[in-house]
């Protein structure tokens, strides 16, 4: 009695759906397939069967609405795994949008499912014949595809291989690429075998091993016998340098023939020496490298600024050419020496050198001095007035410099800056009075000014009130009409910054603010600075805007700049901080 119950119960609830999904097989096959659309998803509310599916795919794609019958293609994969009609039809909609490597794959798994018909039987399967064709189809496309990828060996002139591979190396710093690329096949090693000029690059490591020499030898050979233009040495070993330095290889241009253009020379904190710039008895190091483009030193120790590395001043003026770089070294330039007029790039990391002042004279023709963290030596007779005249220089970045006018007696006047040419001025933490470098620079572009500026004027003769110099740097703006960044992290003046700005409407060129670490609640000013760019036809919209760790920005005014500008940074430290940092909430009207 039960089970004549169930199939009673059976019979009516397929009958309720059954109805509607014959009414739209039979608009389906009118043409009406909106309505058999309709029919179908009405049957699927009463029972979800596979064939309905099916037949509802078909019908989006009568519609042609290929995204919809790819969901619902993949959701019938999903309701019965072991069918291969939902793969098939995922398969024939990925052909039609062209993803063929897609389609195949769903093709095979199709195939997969029919494994259970028998062979007889599986040849006559009109499912099974039509996903093996489709199949066979689509390895062919793929085959294609794959082949028409060339070797781009087989294709490029070696002049441009050469220049591509030239430029990877320079702009990646990388020394091991020409050795990589020799290990891909035997067509590439072939090829950069083949081109001297790819091994004048060479990196090597004295450790005692004598691994570096063989090294050296080999990629003068490979470079047909030339000088080496690009050299980095790390310095381990003592007594090998010493040996190197005694009997050096023809990879080296002793003989300053051509300028040799990269030197690198990384040092170990147990090296003691310099054999390359000091003169020592019986080594010709001193004689080595007469012409360098670019030097880069660099001390892998951790010393203080009392134990750097001495560099010769003979050395950096008279044989390097373009650019410096000196990183955990001491420089000693003295005032009044003749200077060197062909150094165009300068940089400084956690090194003690002069003065900006002495630097800039014994340079005057840069265009990019770079000095992060160290330690400035003053000398007594630093007290007269200080003029720093460069015209070429473009990119100026001093952060974390220390003053030694602790020791300085009596105290040195505040030096004067004209930089004409300056078009990108990073500062980071450094006195007040350096803001003095923008006063005469119209050309500025990008303006970084972070971290609480030094105000100790204690030991500058003649120092006025750190205001004073606040409303000079505030005035300068007048002049930056071309300044497109500004960055106020952390200064402490931001708001009265942006208050001027906005008031006067200056730089009508800024797109991108940084007012991080603001103190103030100055949402009421980001807005109206806003409005006015993007109303105003002769200004520039604001479209980048970073606000992070300002406790007391008003969480309106955030929303309010999302809406209006097309990139708006403003996070917290964590949310613990976020949650303890009261926001005032008012509403601002829209633009």
């Amino acid at each position: 009695m039960d089970l004549d119950l169930f199939y009673c119960h059976h019979a009516t609830a397929m009958s309720k759906w059954k109805e509607p999904f014959d009414a739209a097989v039979k608009e389906y096959r009118r043409g009406d397939f909106e309505k058999s659309l309709e029919l179908l998803d009405r049957t699927l509310a009463l029972h979800s069967h596979l064939t309905v599916y099916d037949t509802k795919c078909a019908t989006l794609l009568k519609l042609n609405r290929t995204d919809q019958a790819l969901q619902v293609a993949r959701k019938m994969t999903q309701i019965d795994e072991k069918s291969p009609k939902g793969y098939r039809r995922c398969a024939n909609i990925l052909k039609s949008r062209s993803l063929n490597k897609q389609a195949l794959a769903m093709a095979n798994l199709a195939l997969k499912q029919c494994e259970y018909i028998s062979k007889v039987t599986r040849k006559q399967d009109p499912l099974f014949l039509e996903m093996q064709d489709l199949r066979d189809e689509l390895q062919v496309v793929e085959q294609l595809r794959l082949s028409s990828f060339r070797d781009p060996l087989t294709v490029l002139p070696l002049e441009m291989v050469l220049d591509i591979v030239e430029l990877a190396a320079e702009s990646t710093n990388d020394y091991s690429l020409v050795t990589r690329l020799s290990h891909v096949n035997s067509l590439w090693r072939q090829t950069v075998l083949s081109i001297p000029q790819l091994w004048r690059r060479c990196a090597i490591k004295f450790d005692g091993s004598g691994r570096a020499l063989k090294k050296l030898n080999t990629f003068y050979k490979r470079a047909n016998n030339t000088p080496l233009r690009h050299i980095k040495m790390h310095l381990l070993n003592v007594e090998e340098v010493l040996s190197f330095c005694t009997n050096p290889l023809p990879s080296i241009d002793i003989n300053a023939n051509i300028n040799l253009s990269t030197l690198e020379m990384v040092y170990s904190h147990k090296f003691k020496i310099n054999p390359f710039f000091e003169p020592i008895s019986g080594i010709s190091g001193d004689k080595m490298f007469q012409k360098v483009d670019k030097l880069v030193c660099a001390d892998g120790g951790s010393l203080a600024h009392h134990d750097l590395r001495d560099i010769d001043e003979d050395f950096v003026l008279n044989r390097v050419k373009n650019t410096l770089e000196l990183d955990g070294f001491n420089y000693h330039a003295q005032s009044g020496t003749p200077g060197n007029y062909t150094l165009k790039r300068f940089k400084l990391s956690k090194s003690r050198a002069p003065p900006i002042h002495h630097l800039m004279s014994a340079f005057p023709n840069l265009e990019s001095f770079e000095w992060d963290q160290g330690y400035e030596c003053h000398e007594e007779s630093d007290s007269h007035l200080i003029n720093i005249n460069m015209p070429i220089l473009e990119t100026l970045l001093i952060a974390d410099v220390r003053d030694g006018l602790r020791s300085i007696t009596p105290p040195r006047p505040i030096p004067k800056y004209n930089l004409p040419n300056l078009k990108r001025c990073i500062l980071k933490g450094v006195p007040l009075y350096m803001l003095e470098c923008v006063q005469d620079s119209p050309k500025l572009i990008h303006l970084s000014i972070q971290n609480q500026l030094d105000t100790d004027f204690s030991l500058m003769a003649n120092a006025p009130d750190p205001s004073v110099y606040i409303d000079r740097f505030i005035g300068a703006f007048s002049n930056l009409n071309d300044l497109q960044v500004l960055d106020l992290t952390g200064t402490g003046y931001g708001v009265i910054i942006l208050h001027t700005i906005t008031q006067k409407k200056l730089c009508p060129r800024l797109r991108a603010v940084n007012v991080s670490r603001t103190a103030g609640s100055f949402g009421r000013l980001l807005i109206e600075l806003i409005k006015q760019r993007n109303s105003t036809p002769d200004l520039t919209s604001i479209d980048e805007l970073i606000a992070n760790r300002c406790p007391e920005l008003e969480h309106e005014a955030v929303a309010w700049a999302r809406r209006h500008v097309s990139s708006v940074q403003c996070v917290y430290e964590t949310k613990e901080e976020s949650r303890k940092q009261p926001r005032q909430r008012y509403r601002y009207e829209r633009v």
